[in-house]
């Protein structure tokens, strides 16, 4: 009986986990997608929720991060408090990518629905 309880609890846990994002998002849909797709499509994305994976990185002058792929694709991060302590390692983040031909690709996180996400996976 016990058994047969936790064996239907999965697929109720995942569908309590997509609701805490979609909350989290404001009822919003949110796209996984790769930095290459943000990198070769950008102007399609602008404005979206999407959920990314990358490398954290960070420069010193003037401080900023971003994460990366093996090919280099980047995309800034903000605020930097979302990844500070992550430097080198692989993140999955979600936010409302941005891109503007004159300052680049942005995410700006969302850190409840970043939780969610790492926490459905």
């Amino acid at each position: 009986m016990q058994a047969e309880r936790i064996r239907h609890a999965g697929p109720a846990l995942a569908g309590a986990l997509l609701g805490l994002v979609l909350m989290a998002c404001g009822g919003e849909t949110t796209a996984p997608v790769t930095l290459d797709q943000l990198s070769s499509s950008a102007a399609e994305f602008d404005g979206e929720m999407v959920e990314v994976t990358g490398r954290v990185q960070s420069f010193d002058d003037p401080r900023h991060y971003w994460i990366e792929d093996h090919p280099r694709n980047r995309v800034a991060i903000s605020p930097d408090a979302a990844v500070a302590d992550r430097v080198g390692e692989e993140v999955r983040l979600v936010g409302r990518f941005s891109y503007d031909p004159e300052s680049g690709r942005s995410l700006e996180v969302n850190a409840e629905a970043t939780a969610a996400a790492n926490a459905s996976h």
